[in-house]
Order: structure tokens, then sequence, then C-alpha cells
């Protein structure tokens, strides 16, 4: 059976290119997605599957096995990048501006062809395959917000994968534990001074952004992920006024810290500013948790991999300082996600993700199907799909 799920997979390949390429042509950035969405509602309904377009730009998909049991939910990123593509490819982005620089139209055609198999499946299914096809990654609101339209109601696991240019394609990363970490945005107003000449806002600025940087090291385990970074630095003294606002992210692995961060922030940026005469204040706003993969699913999906491509077929990496709002699902319902190689065997793309010379190895397409649907039936199957 797992030799011919490979080959049913194969069959797809050409469909699953051509869906690729129509969207990586036609990229739309995260909440615009509306070709997108409509284009996987139309292949869907071609298919014959039950499903809806949100009014989000999701579309969600039901795949009902002929008996009864749990329910499976798929999931695919859609959105593109504010990114001017540089890849030279025939199938170039036709957007100025937009791209898919992170795969997204990979996943979505992965997606679309295991679809399209487990339709051929249905015999083997017990219980529901949904379909999410999801907006608004990149800005880690697409996962809420097909939360909030119901999307994940009754769903018992969920699954999805990201490509990845660290492997060639046939290659999983399914670990167990924290995969990706969470994100913070901030931005710190120093105001006031007055103790002598010049912007007192731009030194007091200067200094705490220098003292931040003691975060990792006194105040983080040291076995925690942790990426503090400050991108913009706007102000300084001009006619009455003495204001300097500083803009970044944080990111780090451990959950514990997204209610303690801002206290050990503004006691840091406080401290440094108040021989400058300045006030700091602070506005953090919290954009996603860590990806924590559940220990039973990760082990099947592993499973599940080997069995279509032999134990070599794996390989595993480190928590990831990135973010994936994948992780809102996680905090809901059981499940897992993957890194699926997407490079050539002579590892020649080098452009990584949000690279405007970022491209992927189709051949990554029919094995993220692969897996996608070998998956659904190890964990669909028995009456309560175990």
């Amino acid at each position: 059976m797992t030799h011919n799920i490979f080959a049913l997979a194969r069959e797809q390949q050409e469909q699953m290119v051509a869906d690729r390429r129509y969207l990586h042509q036609n990229p739309e950035p995260s909440g615009q997605e509306e070709n997108t969405s409509r284009f996987v509602y139309d292949r869907l309904c071609r298919l014959g599957i039950e499903c809806q377009l949100l009014s989000c730009h999701g579309v969600v998909g039901h795949i009902y096995g002929t008996k009864p049991g749990r329910t499976l939910a798929l999931r695919a990123d859609m959105d593109a990048l504010p990114m001017q593509e540089e890849t030279g490819a025939s199938y170039c982005s036709r957007r100025p501006g937009a791209m898919h620089a992170c795969g997204h139209d990979g996943h979505t055609a992965a997606l679309l062809g295991a679809a399209a198999i487990l339709c051929r499946l249905r015999d083997q299914i017990q219980g529901e395959v949904r379909l999410l096809f999801q907006p608004a990654e990149e800005n880690c609101q697409g996962a809420r917000a097909m939360i909030a339209a119901g999307a994940l109601q009754g769903v018992d696991t969920v699954f999805g994968m990201h490509v990845t240019l660290e492997q060639p394609a046939g290659h999983f990363d399914i670990s167990t534990g924290v995969r990706t970490c969470a994100a913070d945005r901030f931005a710190l107003r120093f105001a006031g001074g007055g103790n002598g000449p010049g912007s007192q806002a731009i030194r007091a600025a200067a200094a705490a952004v220098s003292a931040l940087q003691t975060l990792a090291s006194r105040e983080v385990d040291p076995k925690t992920v942790f990426a503090f970074s400050c991108c913009q630095m706007d102000g300084g003294l001009e006619e009455k006024e003495d204001t300097v606002r500083v803009e970044g992210t944080c990111r780090y692995s451990d959950e514990a810290l997204c209610g303690t961060l801002a206290e050990r922030m503004l006691r840091i940026a406080r401290g440094v500013s108040a021989p400058y005469g300045v006030e700091a204040q602070l506005e953090l706003q919290h954009i996603a948790y860590p990806l924590v993969n559940r220990p039973e699913a990760s082990r099947r999906a592993r499973e599940s991999a080997a069995q279509l491509f032999g134990p070599d077929s794996l390989f595993e990496t480190g928590t990831d300082s990135v973010s994936e709002d994948f992780a809102e699902y996680l905090r809901l319902v059981d499940g897992c996600y993957g890194k699926l190689g997407a490079n050539h065997r002579d590892m020649r793309l080098a452009r990584p993700n949000h690279n405007p010379g970022f491209d992927l190895n189709e051949e990554a397409l029919c094995y993220g199907a692969s897996l996608f649907v070998q998956y659904a039936l190890n964990t669909l199957r028995g009456p309560a799909g175990l």
C-alpha cells in the first residue's frame, strides 16, 4: 500500500506542479488571498469535496470516510510575501512587489494533491480528513481567524508541514518538542532629558539598547532559544521635545517568558534611562506562541515517513528562532508540524526563505502529498483512529 501511495502521488505530480506555478505567478500577501482562496475552493469542488469559503479568505474541505471515527485536520498556508521576485524562473511572479518566497504555493499544491488521492481512498478512512487552507500565516493572524470561523471545531488532531532547503526532497524532520519560537513586537519610547546639551533621549535609548542585550545572558535560562533584535530607532531633540522610539522583536522558545518579558525589559530600560533624566515606556504586542509538537503525533508522523521512504528519510534539527502560527492549533488540539525537504540532491538552491531569489525543488510536492496521505490513513484507522 505504501508504494501505491507514492505512485498515486506521482500521478498527481503534473497537476501539483501546474497548481503550484499558477499560485506562484499570482501571489497574494497576507489578508489579500481572495483569488488564491477562490482557486483552491474551485479545485476542491471539482474533486467533489464538500467545502466552505471563509470570509477571512480561508478554505475548509471535508473528506468523509466510509465509517465513523476521529477527525484529522491537514493544514497548508496560502499567503505570499510583499517582495519583488528575482528568481528569473519561467513561472516568476506576475504581480509587482509580491512573491511566494516561503514556499506556501508548494504547501497548497501538495495538499491539493493529497486531497485528490484521499478522495480515491475514502474506503480506507474511518472518520474525517479536514483540509485547512489557511490565509495570513506570515503575519500570524490566519490560524486565529480560521479557529474563530470554526474550522477546528470537532478536530481531534492536526498535521502540517513547511518546506525547507536544509535537506533534499524526500527527507523529513518531525521532531518532538518545541520547534519554533514565540514572537513579540515591542516599541520603547524614551522621553524627557534636559540634563545636558543635545538629546538625552538618544543617549538613554542607546544605553538601553545595549543593556537589553543582557536579557539573553542574565534574564533567560541558557537552554532557552532567545533572540532580541532592535530593528528601528527614530527621534531626537526637536524644538522643545526630546523623544526617541525604538522598535524591534523578541523571539523565545520558553512560553513562560510570555508573562514576564515586558516587566524585565521595562525594568532594564528604566534603570539605564533614569540617570539621563529620561522616562522609558514600553508597548509589547504578542504575535505568536512557541510551536510544540506532541510526542504521540510526532511518533506517528515519523513512522509514516519511514513507512513510505525508509528510516534514512528522517533528519533532526534544533528549535528554529522563526515563528509559525500553526502553534495556535497545537494549543487547542493534539498534533505536530514537520519540515519537508525541498532542495535538490546537489543542494543547488542556496537562497533561504524570505529571500527574493527563493525557489524550491518541485519534486518535494509528491513527497509532501504522500506523507499527508499516509499520515491520514495511519491516524484514522481502527474504530478510534489508533
